[in-house]
């Protein structure tokens, strides 16, 4: 647990000195990908790509209301989070089953009976190849909240806990669908309950990249009698990716308001200014195509396909923001100082 406790005073130290305001265009665009994330990942979207996903979740933090079932799941969850973001909005026992019934409305389930919502079938899919058994649910339920509402008389509240939290939900998977979901969002109402001022834990985004890789650790924590530190590691590593990502998101913002006019006509679309702020976020000075498309991936979705990813890079080569070298095994380079300075700013 002291490793644990020191892994969580690195953060917070870390986080202090990149902070980003919430109020901040950096923070509020994190948001959109965290969100878009987790409904790319756990949403069980048919005839949606990531890009419709995350336009959708602009759409709807802006007041448009939903006119189809995948459209009221955006809405719920953009909901869900506005909800728990509210300062008085204690968690207990009252305000979990509001949070869940928002989540869970209007989308094709019974909400008047919790048997017709919570995994009561082999059938019902989970994330994980184990979870705790089916009769064993309430039960293990009640023991995290009773660890939720112990926590208040700790004098501190810290991603160790938090994690703990998401871990603790995936490995229960009380639900028939969007665990993952709520795992995450539950694990953020507790930090913002915890810690009001902590705005960038909530590791939508790194999560959705790494998925495949925290499911493996949390799955072998069962075969390892419950021994979660790797899956905390994990997810720790996962929140200093999400402030670096958020950091240089808010210096590149900054470099195009310092010549505005000419710099928003050179990354002038969403999907341009995905490609370069991830290329940004990988350390090497020689970026691949391949390494691009990889870190742009939600899970096993595709952000951009590789015509969009091939459009947005010859756009920031022919703005001559990157350097191609080579051909058949092209990588990339900045071409600007000052993005250069942004990319080298942080140890990943």
């Amino acid at each position: 647990m002291s490793e644990q406790i020191e892994g969580d005073r690195y953060l917070y130290n870390y986080l202090n000195a990149y902070n980003i305001k919430k109020m901040d265009s950096a923070s509020s665009e994190m948001r959109v990908y965290d969100l878009s994330s987790l409904l790319i990942l756990d949403g069980g979207f048919e005839n949606y790509t990531p890009k419709e996903v995350r336009k959708t979740v602009v759409e709807m933090i802006s007041g448009r209301r939903p006119v189809s079932k995948d459209e009221k799941l955006i809405w719920n969850v953009v909901e869900a989070y506005n909800l728990i973001q509210q300062d008085k909005f204690e968690i207990n026992d009252d305000n979990y089953e509001l949070f869940i019934h928002v989540i869970f409305r209007n989308i094709g389930l019974d909400l008047d009976n919790k048997r017709n919502y919570y995994r009561n079938s082999l059938k019902d899919k989970t994330f994980l190849k184990q979870t705790v058994k089916i009769e064993k649910i309430d039960e293990e339920l009640q023991a995290l909240f009773d660890y939720i509402y112990a926590l208040r008389k700790t004098p501190l509240a810290g991603f160790t806990q938090a994690y703990l939290i998401i871990i603790s939900v995936m490995m229960i998977s009380p639900y028939k669908k969007h665990n993952l979901i709520i795992a995450v969002l539950l694990s953020q109402w507790y930090m913002h309950q915890a810690n009001g001022q902590l705005q960038l834990i909530f590791p939508g985004y790194a999560i959705g990249n790494k998925i495949s890789e925290l499911i493996k650790t949390i799955d072998e924590s069962f075969s390892n009698r419950m021994n979660i530190s790797e899956p905390l590691k994990l997810l720790k590593k996962f929140a200093k990716r999400e402030i670096n990502v958020t950091y240089r998101l808010h210096m590149l913002n900054k470099w195009i308001a310092e010549e505005p006019i000419k710099r928003q006509k050179l990354v002038s679309d969403n999907e341009t200014l995905m490609v370069l702020l991830t290329i940004l976020s990988i350390r090497d000075k020689e970026v691949s195509f391949s390494r691009i498309k990889q870190d742009l991936m939600i899970g096993t979705y595709e952000v951009l396909n590789k015509e969009q990813l091939q459009k947005s890079l010859t756009k920031l080569e022919n703005n001559q923001l990157l350097v191609k070298k080579g051909t058949a095994s092209a990588k990339y380079l900045l071409n600007d100082d000052d993005l250069y300075k942004i990319k080298r700013l942080l140890k990943d």
